[in-house]
């Protein structure tokens, strides 16, 4: 599943923006994940399920940004390469 961070401001330039690091990351446990997440969005991302076809949120947005898993924050791909 998909999340997607817009591009609205850029990092203040006092704060340094962290790379995703696999070794640091924890996987939260399947009762918090089933309270984060929809239905749909569990399913797809813990049971290897899928969505409908053509129905998700961002099937028809365009616009510049950042898609990253939704359950780990980890950078996936650029709107550039949809």
């Amino acid at each position: 599943m998909l999340n997607r961070q817009l591009p609205n401001k850029a990092p203040a330039k006092d704060k340094q923006v962290k790379a995703f690091d696999p070794s640091q990351y924890q996987k939260p446990d399947a009762s918090t994940l089933k309270q984060q997440l929809t239905r749909v969005q569990y399913h797809a991302t813990q049971n290897s399920g899928t969505e409908r076809a053509f129905s998700h949120a961002y099937d028809d947005l365009f616009e510049q940004g950042l898609y990253v898993d939704i359950v780990s924050g980890e950078p996936l791909f650029s709107s550039q390469d949809k």
